[in-house]
């Protein structure tokens, strides 16, 4: 299976937890404008995230984590390793589901929308990507929907981006990260809106 089959897959995964949290009745009616799948380097938090427009943005998002027996939580791994650790006596793998609202001047959500793809492009290599963000975006205001998957902004030829652009998508899973939290960060800081499934 290539990795872009394979982050679609993920992505299904992520989109059943958001509909089990029930959160999707919060935006029926409403557009979605992109979604964004991303499994980052290091421990920085994996994702899914869904932003919906109105009078201000609403992000539905799942988070994957995985914990050890000691604790220790994992949180850059794929949907899929999540549902699968629940399988081994030493291990526990959860889902995180969210809802964020969000002004429609958040910097953030318009670089985003500046960046959505025109044109379909799957940039996503097989093989082994050392340190390297597996990210998958896709446009839902054109129809049918344009899809984009990349390892390396600069990978991306049939949509062109500013400097500024290919950056921004780049440093994607940080940038979104900054908005959703990391589950490795504590308890406290976490937004009274998340579930875990």
């Amino acid at each position: 299976m290539s990795r872009y089959e394979e982050s679609m897959n993920d992505i299904v995964i992520a989109q059943s937890a958001l509909e089990q949290s029930l959160l999707t009745g919060t935006v029926i009616n409403r557009p979605m404008l992109c979604d964004a799948y991303c499994i980052p380097p290091h421990n920085h938090q994996a994702f899914y995230l869904q932003v919906y427009g109105g009078r201000a943005y609403t992000l539905l998002y799942a988070k994957p984590m995985i914990s050890d027996c000691r604790g220790n939580g994992i949180v850059m791994y794929p949907f899929k390793d999540a549902v699968k650790a629940d399988e081994y006596i030493a291990c526990r793998g959860d889902i995180c589901c969210g809802i964020r609202h969000l002004p429609l001047n958040d910097p953030t959500i318009i670089q985003l929308l500046q960046c959505l793809p025109k044109a379909e492009e799957n940039c996503l290599e097989d093989g082994i990507i050392i340190d390297g963000a597996c990210t998958v975006v896709r446009n839902n205001q054109l129809n049918p929907p344009v899809i984009l998957g990349y390892h390396d902004g600069f990978q991306i030829k049939l949509n062109p981006m500013t400097q500024e652009q290919t950056g921004f998508l780049n440093d994607l899973y940080l940038h979104i990260e900054g908005v959703i939290g990391n589950l490795l960060d504590s308890c406290d800081k976490r937004s009274k809106s998340e579930s875990f499934l």
